[in-house]
């Protein structure tokens, strides 16, 4: 049964999954849009018990039944045979007419560890790893037994062995379920939203099928937030009245030309340039190469320039920088495939 709440603006705090263009999650906080994300029915990283329909002896592979008339494609040496139940994760989108590609291994994601409830082993981040050791040396002893993977920046050893201890016990659950479920379905998925917080949308199966609230407005219509939302389709966005910055897709990259329209500094339409485009690259999802050509200024302003990306993209995994070039144009990169 559906639920329905068209006075959904009258909260302060809130998700709003939107369908009304293309599909986005909105964040609410203290009634403004703080950030949107694509909003996308995803398989990657969810975890199944699975029942093997067939095996291909040829490729030593198996299609595996998901539950509600969904297959995966399973490649591994494995001694399994037709109706044998398995723990799989989806490590694979499904693509064109390819089922999602599945593997045993399950890793349970979280922000300072990852689990393998399968395994037995501690590894370390490659990137830090000689300082997560020496933090870690006496804080592994208190580790639940499996595999981790201990990650980047887990540094605050009690918020994590925190975390270890929520894993853990997501991990036994699967295992559980692996012995004792009696028919394939989806036992595990992430949801990129937080947990308590309301969701609202206006796809009634997505509102039936997650028990979120409905309603038939979308946010386009409502006047506080239309401006905002109408930007992430423009190509020339406003800067306050100050300048604009032209945003043109190529095959090759995206370009971006900030232009002044004399009212204000130069280093001043500039910084106010690198804070919108940052919002927009993001919200938009815009993936690639990335060139901006901003108004020329001194040493100081690009400097200014730089620390005021890369704080939009702080929390972006991936966005890579690589400066001005010698033809003083700003270059950067956000990595297609997401780790």
């Amino acid at each position: 049964m559906i639920q329905k709440d068209e006075n959904f603006t009258e909260n302060k705090d809130y998700y709003f999954i939107d369908f009304f263009k293309s599909p986005r999650i909105l964040r609410i906080k203290e009634g403004e849009i703080i950030s949107v994300k694509p909003y996308k029915d995803r398989d990657l990283g969810k975890i199944y018990l699975g029942q093997v329909d067939y095996k291909l002896d040829s490729l030593s592979a198996y299609f595996v039944n998901l539950g509600k008339n969904k297959r995966g494609f399973l490649q591994e040496d494995l001694d399994l045979k037709s109706k044998d139940q398995v723990l799989v994760q989806v490590a694979k989108e499904a693509y064109g007419k390819k089922d999602p590609g599945l593997t045993t291994e399950i890793a349970l994601q979280g922000t300072y560890l990852v689990h393998f409830p399968k395994e037995r082993f501690l590894k370390y981040s490659n990137k830090e790893k000689k300082a997560l050791k020496a933090t870690w040396k006496e804080g592994k002893a208190k580790l639940p037994p499996g595999g981790w993977l201990i990650r980047t920046g887990a540094f605050d050893l009690e918020p994590a062995l925190k975390e270890a201890k929520t894993l853990y016990r997501e991990g036994q659950r699967l295992l559980q379920e692996e012995r004792l479920a009696p028919k394939a379905k989806l036992l595990c998925e992430k949801s990129p939203l937080e947990e308590g917080i309301p969701v609202f949308t206006n796809n009634e199966d997505l509102a039936r099928d997650k028990d979120y609230s409905y309603v038939k407005a979308s946010l386009y219509h409502h006047p506080h937030f239309r401006k905002v939302l109408e930007d992430l389709d423009k190509e020339v966005l406003d800067l306050d009245g100050l300048g604009q910055v032209r945003l043109e897709k190529t095959q090759a990259c995206t370009t971006l030309d900030v232009d002044s329209k004399g009212k204000a500094p130069a280093e001043e339409v500039n910084l106010l340039a690198a804070k919108v485009l940052g919002r927009q690259v993001l919200w938009r999802d815009l993936r690639g190469m990335f060139v901006v050509d901003f108004i020329t200024t001194g040493e100081k302003n690009r400097q200014d320039l730089e620390n005021t990306i890369e704080e939009a993209f702080k929390e972006d995994p991936q966005f890579i920088s690589y400066g001005f070039s010698k033809m003083g144009l700003y270059e950067f990169v956000r990595m297609r495939k997401e780790h």
